[in-house]
């Protein structure tokens, strides 16, 4: 009985509200990355990386819905060759650990200038790596379980913070932010897609076994969740602090939740303290759903393998990448894997398997 019991919560799909958060979640990852460099092209340039996400989860979820297949592996492999296949699954582990490593050092940097200032910083990367992997060593399910929880949590700063910011920005401000030049849409597409990045592990939640059919519309009203508000966050910045002052300033979104006075400043001159800390608990899940997506591919690239092992694994490999990753070199290193891995995925990737998938089925 308790064998058939494990069986069937192995196989139970992903309830709606479930592939709701996960897609939703997903995007906090970079959700606070995307603000790094802010200009009049801003705008456009998030509103076509916007469009090529929506695009990509489109054509990720024809693929599946057209193959009938049960999980990435099986898409893959049906697509592509045995040899191909397995390159592509280990830049897939590649890019996605990149996703959690740079995450990890851009969180514990954070940390480092509002919350545990003494604590060192090594420290904080292993307690944030090590917690991600551990999430995901059971499986998706128990990792949406556990999303499930948090995105209250997450739902608890971010909310009152937009609401008052929006409230209080400068609508003259705000004009510089409609004055895109094309020469500069191209970068700032690297630059914001950050918040898309969690975006491209919606394929390994795909397949007959892990959503229901009607998980469709669940997972696009998550990414237009996302989306929102990261356009929000763009509107309350660029109207608060202004565009020139955000890009003085490391986190802007911190800056912001302690220049929000919600309440009275006696009780809110510590809000930024909240907003870290829930923002370091929330980031698991992404980091989580990133490694999950590199232990799978390692996984898919080897043929073999326990996935929980590949979470451990990981989880000292995405520690070092993310120690190093203080360095602005690797740093940069990091970010370059991670922006080019989105528009790849994306714009190559997802595109290619939804084109063999068709072909295969107008021949059959």
């Amino acid at each position: 009985m308790q064998r058939a019991n494990l069986a069937s919560n192995i196989y139970r799909p992903l309830s709606n509200w479930q592939a709701y958060v996960m897609v939703a979640m997903s995007a906090l990852l970079g959700f606070t990355l995307s603000y790094g460099s802010l200009s009049g092209s801003w705008l456009a340039a998030q509103l076509l990386c916007d469009a090529l996400a929506f695009g990509s989860i489109f054509l990720m979820i024809y693929t599946f819905r057209k193959g009938g297949y049960s999980d990435i592996t099986e898409a893959a492999r049906s697509c592509l060759s045995g040899s191909v296949a397995r390159v592509v699954f280990l830049l897939l582990a590649i890019y996605f650990t990149a996703q959690a490593a740079y995450a990890v050092s851009y969180q514990t940097e954070m940390a480092d200038m509002f919350l545990l200032e003494k604590t060192p910083a090594l420290i904080k990367i292993i307690a944030l790596a090590g917690t991600s992997s551990l999430l995901c060593y059971r499986g998706l399910r128990h990792l949406a379980k556990t999303a499930e929880l948090l995105v209250w949590l997450a739902v608890l700063p971010v909310l009152p913070l937009l609401i008052v910011s929006l409230i209080s920005i400068e609508p003259m401000e705000l004009i510089p932010a409609f004055r895109p030049k094309l020469s500069q849409i191209p970068g700032q597409m690297l630059s914001c897609s950050a918040s898309l990045w969690g975006f491209n592990s919606l394929m390994f939640f795909l397949g007959r076994e892990k959503l229901k059919p009607s998980s469709g519309k669940f997972i696009y009203t998550g990414a237009l969740t996302a989306v929102i508000v990261t356009l929000l966050g763009f509107v309350s910045i660029a109207g608060t602090l202004t565009m020139n002052g955000a890009n003085q300033i490391r986190f802007p979104m911190n800056e912001l939740s302690r220049v929000v006075n919600i309440g009275g400043a006696a009780q809110t001159v510590r809000f930024d303290i909240l907003f870290v800390i829930v923002r370091m608990v929330t980031i698991l899940i992404g980091v989580s759903i990133a490694l999950y997506c590199a232990a799978v591919s390692l996984r898919g690239a080897f043929r073999a393998g326990n996935l929980g092992r590949f979470a451990l694994i990981l989880m000292p490999v995405t520690a070092a990448m993310a120690a190093a990753a203080r360095t602005p070199v690797f740093a940069q290193i990091l970010a370059s894997v991670c922006r080019y891995g989105f528009i790849t995925v994306s714009a190559v990737l997802v595109p290619l398997l939804a084109g063999i998938t068709a072909v295969k089925m107008h021949n059959s």
